[in-house]
């Protein structure tokens, strides 16, 4: 255990406590500031009696600001027979310290090997090797690093904009990227169950058994009132993990690759409903009417998928292997990255080519590495990579992986699509009658017609099948002219002696429109 600059306190420390299955809450033990090196802890809990995972928490509220405890730790679940079970030990946020460079004066570096299991039960394998990362951070989760609208940025960035060039994408803070737990050793080999109740009261998945993808409920909902094909497309997904890509068929020949069809990415929530916003414009840019025929294909074609975020790291030597563990497809998995938008004037050796790989390389052996080598500071001493004090010091100082998001993902090959259609399916119902003077009981007034004499008109249109945008074309008798400062706004007087009616939203099903006409016989 390592002390760190500042002066100890007595009774000031990290509070260590367990918390369990039927809301069992340890004593508190409090790592005392002022307790020797070497000093041993031991946390014996009760005996689990059904299966449940249980959570210990350190709390740092109540050691002094500024002192540094580093700790060698072991954790594990044990059976009656007090043998430890291997695979049991996970955390959805691993940090890691390693200051031996700035304590000892050596590098440091370690190999690390981890795994993690998807929400749709996959489970892989990450190795680490050469990593050194001073204070850094991995991370295994469905979205990686998230945009403002919650859906996957695929891409890496960077943390401190003021020593990159380039601006840097706003992630979205409030977005729930569902977590996935990173193991120490492997599960599969755990006997580890489905599912298990945690400290909250809550039963949450643990080693899911992967099943066939269903696509429910696909379904294309119309902006209420739109002239154009904008609308709301919703779905239900069992037993999928990861973005979905929905295609629109703009033009509605039953392709979907045309330069006028669009694709939308968009994210299940963690019940895997997809709840997408269309804005009903094709691929060039262009408003498609309401009444178009329109193809909606939503496709999960990313299953297991899993984004690697590694945070902060001065060194990653010899990059990162990804093993699929099971599946159909097992062994060194293929990932992608994308760090465009990132300066590549950094200091050190790294093996990052391409820089946007979006096709898939192999992970056998460790890709997507770096080095500090050769990092200085101002002075020229060594920095580890880790001056980013303004932007001409971190082209020295600053390795590739120094306050950046790093985001490796990868994902299985099959895919599962579902398809809708929609419109052009209105059906107009239009009636067209005089309206009849009546008086106060009720008896129809007998009159005649003659030059001069003023008709009502009243132009009723029903839809009875899908949206709309009515283009009404009313052509009235020789004998009649319309009254033209009567008209509805939406009706203009044309040639032939008729009268066009085009509203300015669209009529939905089962919606109702009508149009006054005012004329006269002549």
């Amino acid at each position: 255990m390592y002390e760190g600059s500042s002066n100890p306190v007595p009774n000031a420390g990290v509070d260590i406590r367990l918390y369990g299955e039927n809301g069992y809450v340890s004593p508190v033990q409090r790592v005392q500031e002022t307790d020797p090196l070497n000093t041993h802890y031991i946390f014996n809990g009760p005996v689990a009696t059904k299966d449940s995972v249980w959570r210990l928490n350190v709390d740092k509220s109540n050691a002094i600001q500024g002192t540094k405890r580093y700790l060698t730790w072991q954790i594990g679940a044990y059976d009656s027979s007090s043998n430890l079970i291997p695979g049991r030990v996970f955390t959805y946020d691993y940090r890691l310290s390693q200051r031996d460079w700035q304590i000892f004066g050596y590098d440091g570096s370690v190999d690390i090997s981890l795994y993690t299991i998807t929400k749709d039960g996959y489970a892989y394998r990450l190795n680490y090797d050469g990593y050194m990362g001073i204070d850094s951070s991995l991370h295994a989760n469905s979205l990686g690093k998230a945009d403002v609208n919650c859906n996957p940025m695929y891409r890496s960035y960077s943390a401190a904009q003021w020593i990159e060039p380039n601006p840097q994408p706003q992630s979205g803070s409030s977005c729930d990227s569902d977590p996935y737990p990173i193991f120490f050793e492997n599960p599969l080999a755990a006997g580890l169950p489905e599912s298990a109740e945690f400290d909250d009261g809550q039963t949450k998945r643990i080693l899911p058994t992967i099943k066939n993808i269903a696509i429910n409920n696909l379904k294309y909902t119309h902006t209420p009132g739109s002239i154009t094909m904008d609308g709301t497309i919703t779905a239900d997904i069992e037993n999928y993990a990861g973005s979905v890509n929905i295609q629109i068929d703009a033009n509605g020949n039953g392709d979907f690759t045309d330069p006028i069809d669009r694709t939308i990415l968009t994210t299940p929530d963690i019940s895997g409903h997809v709840q997408a916003s269309f804005d009903g414009l094709d691929g060039n840019g262009n408003a498609i009417p309401a009444y178009s025929k329109l193809a909606v294909k939503l496709m999960t074609d990313k299953p297991g998928e899993v984004h690697f975020i590694r945070t902060d790291i001065e060194k990653s030597a010899g990059g990162i292997e990804v093993i699929a563990l099971n599946g159909s497809q097992t062994g060194p998995a293929d990932l992608y990255w994308d760090d465009t938008v990132m300066t590549t004037e950094r200091c050190g050796t790294r093996n990052i080519d391409p820089v946007q790989n979006l096709s898939g390389v192999n992970s056998a052996g460790g890709v997507h590495s770096w080095d500090y080598d050769g990092c200085v500071n101002p002075d020229g001493t060594n920095s580890a990579g880790n001056n980013q004090t303004d932007i001409d010091t971190a082209k020295l100082g600053s390795s590739w992986g120094n306050t950046r998001y790093i985001d490796d993902w990868t994902y299985r090959s099959s895919s599962t699509q579902a398809t809708t259609d929609t419109g052009p399916a209105p059906e107009l119902h239009i009636t067209k009658v005089a309206n009849k003077t009546k008086v106060s009981d009720g008896s129809e007034v007998k009159y005649t017609i003659k030059d001069g004499s003023e008709v009502k008109y009243t132009i009723k249109v029903t839809n009875k099948g899908s949206a709309t945008v009515p283009h009404i074309i009313d052509k009235l008798p020789k004998q009649l002219s319309a009254i033209n400062s009567k008209l509805p706004s939406d009706c203009q007087p044309k040639a032939n002696n008729t009268i066009e009616c085009t509203p300015n939203y669209s009529l939905e099903p089962n919606q109702t429109l009508t149009y006054d006409i005012y004329t006269k016989v002549s």
